[in-house]
């Protein structure tokens, strides 16, 4: 059977959301979204990507719930990947975590990046909903730079098990330092990169088109941990100016 389209995938996973939030919204469910590769017609593979969701929930709201509906969107079965992950309110205002997503991504970055997720369903989200000032470039960058070193730096020792997630949040604070002024994608961000992150870029660029090959990776691994040692040093030396 031949792949979906992007666009026909995008419609059945709005329609398996639109009929979550119908069925959960009076038990908290408060906004759903699309976000990740999904949305972006550069990046995204019908047939190895999968399908992210982002649904904004009240504290009320029992994390188990999580599990509860993707195990529902898997009986669907509409041939697509789909996931849906929470984020309380209560995180999004600066609290604990609560669910997988905050464990993993600063809510801080989650609040700049909300503008360019899809809206699907339910109340439509900006920063200003939020207690968090106004966050600048510089901040996120800082902030993703920091969430690559405690999470993700396991990568520089063998057998390199989380280098996959290393590669992606790599690519994702090239983004954040040259302006992440639309939706993300690998080739945008190469396009729109200076010579310094155009360089690292189409490293992760080769090794992504490549199955994420290690081989590849363990060659560069030298390079990506370089080039995060400059930025960090010209980063802070900035946040200090300002």
């Amino acid at each position: 059977m031949l792949p979906l389209s992007r666009q026909k995938i995008i419609t059945e996973a709005t329609n398996i959301l639109a009929d979550i939030f119908k069925k959960y919204h009076d038990r908290g469910i408060e906004a759903i979204y699309l976000w990740g590769s999904v949305l972006s017609s550069k990046d995204f593979n019908q047939i190895s990507s999968d399908i992210d969701s982002i649904a904004i929930v009240k504290d009320s709201l029992d994390f188990a719930v999580e599990k509860e509906l993707n195990d529902y969107i898997k009986i669907q079965n509409k041939g697509i990947d789909l996931k849906i992950r929470f984020l309380y309110i209560s995180e999004l205002n600066g609290g604990p975590s609560k669910g997988f997503t905050t464990k993993y991504i600063n809510y801080k970055i989650l609040l700049f990046d909300l503008k360019f997720w899809h809206h699907v369903v339910g109340q439509k989200y900006s920063e200003k909903d939020f207690s968090l000032k106004k966050i600048t470039n510089n901040e996120v960058a800082i902030l993703k730079l920091k969430e690559i070193s405690k999470l993700h730096l396991p990568a520089r020792t063998y057998p390199y098990t989380d280098y996959k997630y290393f590669l992606k949040a790599l690519a994702r604070f090239c983004y954040f330092i040259q302006g992440a002024s639309c939706t993300f994608s690998y080739n945008d961000t190469l396009n729109s990169a200076d010579k310094e992150c155009q360089f690292i870029m189409k490293k992760i660029i080769k090794i992504k088109e490549n199955d994420w090959d290690l081989k590849m990776f363990t060659k560069e691994l030298p390079i990506f941990i370089n080039f995060l040692n400059k930025k960090e040093f010209e980063l802070t030396c900035r946040n200090d100016v300002l």
